[in-house]
C-alpha cells in the first residue's frame, strides 16, 4: 500500500489521497464494442500497423497492415501466422452505409441500384451499417492476446476436451453479422433467427496454436444443416452457456 504523507507524518491531502478507494473489477468477459477500432483509427492506419482482425470465418487473428489505398477506404491485411496466399484487401467503408439499420435500408431502397452494400436489395440479404464493418478490427492484443478467463465456458471446454465425441448442445451463440453475411446464400428467412441466442455445440478448440488465439470453433443447426464459427469463449455478446432460464 502507497502512503502519501509529508516528511513530519502528518497527512499530505490531497483529492486522491482523500477519496474513498475502490477495488478493482476483475472482468471474466469482454464487450466487443470497446475493443474494435472506430472508422477515425481505421482510416488512420499505416503500413506496419498491427490489429486483431477478424477473418470470414470468425477468427481474430494478429494481423499487420501492409498496404494502404485510403482513397477507397481499403486497407490490405496481412495474417500474421499465416501465409500470403490469406491476404486480402479489405474496404472499411462503403458507400452510404451509416450505423442505422433501417436508414441503409431505405437508402438501398432508393438506390435500387449497385451503389449501396454490394448492390443487394433482394430482402433476404444481409444489411452491413457502418459499425459492422468496423467490427472486424480490434486493438492489437485486445484479443488475440487474452487468455479465457470465464469460468463456466473454461470448465466446458474441459469437459469437451475428455469428451470429443460429444454431439451434446451445452452453449448458446449470437453470431456476428458476418456469419449471416457469408451464409446469406445458403441459409434462407435469416431474419428469424439473427439477433437471437441460438443453441450449439463445440467442434474444435486449438488453445496451443498461436494462430487460433484461444478461439473455438462452434456449430450451429439451421434448417437441419450445420454451420461452423469461430468465436473466442470470453466474448459475452456472442457466446454463452446453456443454462436452464436462458432466454433468447
Amino acid at each position: 500500500q502507497v502512503m502519501f504523507a509529508r516528511e513530519d507524518a502528518t497527512k499530505w491531502r490531497s483529492e486522491f489521497n482523500d477519496r474513498d478507494r475502490q477495488k478493482c473489477k476483475l472482468v471474466d468477459a469482454f464487450d466487443l464494442s470497446e475493443v474494435c477500432l472506430t472508422l477515425a483509427q481505421i482510416e488512420a492506419l499505416s503500413v506496419g500497423d498491427v490489429v486483431d482482425f477478424r477473418d470470414h470465418y470468425g477468427l481474430f487473428c494478429a494481423a499487420t497492415i501492409i498496404e494502404t489505398d485510403h482513397s477507397s477506404n481499403r486497407v490490405k491485411i496481412h495474417y500474421n501466422h499465416w501465409g500470403t496466399t490469406y491476404d486480402e484487401w479489405y474496404t472499411y467503408k462503403l458507400a452510404g452505409i451509416v450505423d442505422d439499420d433501417d436508414a441503409n435500408n431505405d437508402r438501398m431502397a432508393a438506390a435500387g441500384n449497385d451503389a449501396v452494400n454490394d448492390g443487394e436489395t433482394h430482402p433476404d440479404r444481409v444489411r452491413l451499417t457502418q459499425k459492422d464493418l468496423c467490427s472486424r478490427f480490434a486493438r492489437f492484443g485486445s484479443i488475440t492476446k487474452r487468455s479465457i478467463k470465464r469460468k463456466d465456458l473454461k470448465d466446458r471446454i474441459e469437459h469437451f476436451h475428455n469428451n470429443a465425441t460429444s454431439e451434446a448442445f451445452d452453449i448458446q451463440i449470437k453470431p456476428s453479422k458476418f456469419f449471416w453475411k457469408k451464409n446469406e446464400n445458403y441459409i434462407s428467412n435469416k431474419a428469424q433467427y439473427m439477433g437471437i441466442w441460438l443453441n450449439a455445440r463445440f467442434r474444435s478448440y486449438k488453445g496451443s496454436a498461436p494462430k487460433y488465439s484461444q478461439h473455438i470453433k462452434v456449430a450451429v443447426i439451421i434448417h437441419g444443416e450445420q454451420y461452423d464459427y469461430w468465436m473466442h469463449p470470453d466474448s459475452a455478446q456472442e457466446i454463452r452457456p446453456l443454462c436452464v432460464g436462458n432466454d433468447s
